[in-house]
């Protein structure tokens, strides 16, 4: 008895003959082929011995090939024994098939394989892992991906899916902008916007002030009379969808408003008795120094309080009338 034992893959349209097992036999009378499987496949053709694989259920199927012998002599029998593997069925899906950049992506593997199949994703962007349920995977290049999933089985039946382009990443919008002036005042706070923003196919400004607008280049302005840091937002969104945001802060500061007089009568009436910068607004007043000095360099007064001025005397006694030097020191009210 001779015996040959076969592992096929149940692959479609895929038939194998069994005769060419049965070499070295010799052949009298009539020898047939029988199908012995415990559970026939009902797809050999035991006139030709010929098997046909097509998508046969994984397991083991057993074939003789008879040799009738002379009577009263007993049969002479060849056997092939075949064990088949179903080729794995690929399936797989993901959540997303388009966003954002940097996309983040779950597949899922659906396919039907013999346990302890050996699986193979290739993510298209160079990304190639062996996880058989789940991959979770971020895209960081801007791009369509073609995603393949390989399957073996048992070490033999190989099957591979691609689908071309199934994910693609669009690129992000670039936020940004200017503004003018660049020193922004209370008593006019108008200030225009330039959007130096990037694929930028919608825009959403948000003034920080109860104000809002989706103009390209806006022209915004702020409350008057009122200073103040303003946390100017810019949102932008591409023809894609896909959105990033900016900010920038706009101090509107008061005007820098003081005048110094010429002339002070110190005579004791009720007018113009002090020489006193007028200080309004716009300044530090911690920062404030003012000095008086004589024509020879010499100072004869100092303040450093904004409500304290020069009387006109120096030493207790008034100065002559004539012409003086002032000095007036401060820092912006930044």
């Amino acid at each position: 008895v001779n015996s040959t034992s076969l592992h096929l893959c149940n692959t479609a349209g895929i038939t194998v003959d069994l005769n060419q097992y049965t070499t070295g036999s010799v052949q009298t009378n009539n020898p047939y082929w029988l199908e012995t499987s415990a559970f026939p496949t009902n797809q050999f053709d035991a006139p030709t011995g010929t098997l046909d694989l097509s998508l046969l259920p994984n397991g083991d199927y057993d074939f003789a090939y008879v040799l009738p012998a002379d009577t009263m002599c007993v049969n002479d029998t060849v056997k092939v024994a075949v064990r088949i593997t179903e080729n794995p069925i690929i399936a797989f899906s993901s959540d997303v098939v388009k966003g954002c950049f940097p996309l983040e992506v779950e597949f899922l593997n659906e396919s039907t394989s013999n346990p302890n199949s050996v699986v193979e994703w290739n993510l298209g962007d160079g990304t190639v892992l062996p996880n058989p349920s789940i991959v979770n995977h971020t895209y960081t290049g801007i791009d369509c991906f073609d995603v393949t999933l390989k399957i073996t089985a048992d070490n033999l039946c190989t099957t591979t899916k691609t689908v071309s382009n199934m994910i693609c990443v669009d690129p992000l919008p670039i936020a940004s902008f200017n503004y003018n002036p660049q020193q922004v005042f209370s008593i006019d706070p108008t200030t225009n916007f330039e959007n130096t923003s990037v694929l930028n196919f919608q825009n959403f400004w948000n003034f920080d002030d109860g104000s809002t607008s989706q103009e390209v280049n806006p022209t915004h302005q702020f409350p008057i009379g009122q200073v103040g840091n303003y946390n100017v937002e810019l949102i932008v969104v591409s023809d894609q969808g896909c959105r990033d945001t900016t900010y920038r802060i706009v101090i509107v500061k008061d005007q820098l408003l003081f005048y110094v007089p010429n002339t002070f009568t110190p005579d004791g009436d009720e007018h113009n008795n002090i020489f006193l910068p007028i200080m309004t607004a716009g300044f530090s007043p911690a920062t404030y120094e003012f000095y008086i000095y004589n024509r020879w360099g010499e100072m004869i007064f100092e303040s450093k309080d904004t409500a304290v001025g020069w009387d006109g005397t120096y030493g207790g006694s008034m100065v002559q009338n004539g012409l003086y030097t002032w000095v007036l020191r401060f820092k912006d009210d930044d």
